[in-house]
Parts: structure tokens; C-alpha cells; sequence
């Protein structure tokens, strides 16, 4: 169930927003690997809960793409990689993508609910 069998393109073509994901994810890593743009796109996207009281409610959506290190993109990735055709073959792409979504901002908003002002995550 969990065992990948499809080549790079099967992939690509048979889970089109899981493969966009893992893309988006990877892009904006390897974007914050550039010194001084990578401090200015973690500046602006993390969620800090003190920025988000004041009206910056974007962090909670951009923070979902967002990583602190080569050790916690690798991990989501490949966690993403291995579950998620499952869920998009099961839910569907638009639901697939709904999921996606509500679980990073649900997320995002219980950090902001129950994590001091000063807290930041990504």
C-alpha cells in the first residue's frame, strides 16, 4: 500500500497535487538557503503569534511551507511522498488539497491559541 512503484513521471502524472506540494515545499527550502533572502522569507512567513494578533493572519497559510532545517524537510517530504497518494487516490484532488489545507491552518491556529505572543514556529 505504502510502497512506491510508479517512476519519477507516473508519479508526477498520477498525483498531481501531492507531487506540487513536495515541489512548493522544496522550492521555498532551497530558497531559504540563500543567506540573506532566505532570513527575509523566514521573517515574513513564520507564524508568530504576536505578528498574527495584530492582523498578519498570512503566517498561519505561509508557515505551512516553511522549514527549519534539512532534517524537518526531509522528514515532511518523504512522509508526504509516502502517504499522500494514498489520501488523494482515496478523497480526490480537491479534497486531497482541502485536507491539506485545513489541517496546516487548524494547526496553525492552535499554536496561536494555546503558545505565548513571542511564540514562532514554522
Amino acid at each position: 500500500m505504502f510502497i512506491r512503484r510508479e517512476n519519477f513521471k507516473q508519479y508526477i502524472t498520477l498525483y498531481p497535487i501531492v507531487s506540487s506540494i513536495i515541489a512548493i515545499n522544496l522550492i521555498v527550502y532551497t530558497l531559504t538557503l540563500i543567506p540573506s533572502l532566505g532570513r527575509e522569507i523566514l521573517y515574513a512567513g513564520a507564524s508568530v503569534n504576536g505578528l498574527i494578533a495584530t492582523g498578519e493572519w498570512w503566517r498561519i497559510i505561509t508557515s505551512m511551507f516553511l522549514h527549519a532545517g534539512f532534517m524537518h524537510v526531509l522528514f515532511n517530504m518523504f512522509s508526504l511522498f509516502l502517504f499522500g497518494p494514498e489520501l488523494e487516490k482515496i478523497a480526490g484532488k480537491v479534497r486531497f488539497l482541502t485536507i491539506y489545507f485545513l489541517a496546516g491552518i487548524f494547526g496553525g491556529a492552535a499554536t496561536f491559541v494555546t503558545q505565548a505572543p513571542e511564540y514562532a514556529s514554522v
